[in-house]
């Protein structure tokens, strides 16, 4: 599979994917860590997939001043391309200037260099509460197939 030119339906696939983190309790130390409801979080975990063995990270970013403002992907260890990332509280612009205000998902595309520049809005059914940062990445890692 190539990584540098996935086609919709290999991305679906690997999102789907069951993915492991490498090391036991990866999932509490995150939920452990993003419970704090103030400060910087800045977490970056390895997660294996099952099927195909492909190496991800799993990131997760909050800035200090903005609480309500953060991010989580997975991306490709080896190749950085993001898979699927989760923006709250910030907006986007796609390539043909198309605005998405507010929260926003973006899935890897092999229609632009840069795989992970075109965004969507969220679809509330599969992230209902993106207001708690735990209850998203909860939700990112179901949606993700993500299980200890």
């Amino acid at each position: 599979m190539d990584l540098d030119n996935l086609s919709d339906n290999e991305v679906k696939n690997l999102i789907k994917s069951l993915k492991n983190p490498t090391r036991l309790f990866a999932i509490e130390d995150i939920n452990a860590q993003i419970s704090t409801m103030f400060g910087n979080i800045d977490i970056d975990k390895t997660m294996i997939g099952v099927i195909d063995n492909i190496e991800y990270t799993l990131h997760i970013f909050r800035g200090k001043r903005e609480a309500n403002r953060y991010s989580i992907n997975l991306r490709f260890t080896n190749k950085y391309h993001q898979l699927i990332r989760l923006d709250i509280g910030s907006n986007h612009t796609n390539p043909d200037n198309t605005q998405i205000i507010g929260d926003h998902i973006h899935f890897y595309s092999n229609k632009f260099p840069k795989r992970d520049c075109v965004a969507y809005p969220i679809n509330v059914t599969d992230f209902p509460n993106v207001s708690n940062i735990i209850d998203a990445f909860n939700q990112f890692t179901l949606y993700t197939n993500i299980i200890e």
